[in-house]
């Protein structure tokens, strides 16, 4: 979505989809996805999470991510 504010992103657990609320829409759109993409970053910058050692799916930087 380009040119717009998003007021705010929350999951729906009946449903695990996103809804992502746009300002001055009524409702939220309902996404299966969400990527959150600040800037642009030349070197991968790997935050530091608490019991990341547990998650037993794949992490990996944005820049990684292909389809």
């Amino acid at each position: 979505m380009h040119g717009v504010t998003i007021v705010s992103v929350t999951r729906e657990k009946a449903t695990e989809k996103w809804l992502v609320q746009v300002k001055g829409e009524e409702s939220p759109r309902s996404f299966d996805k969400v990527i959150l993409a600040t800037g642009t970053e030349l070197v991968a910058v790997m935050p530091k999470i608490e019991g990341l050692s547990d998650f037993e799916g794949t992490f990996i930087h944005g820049q990684a991510y292909k389809r």
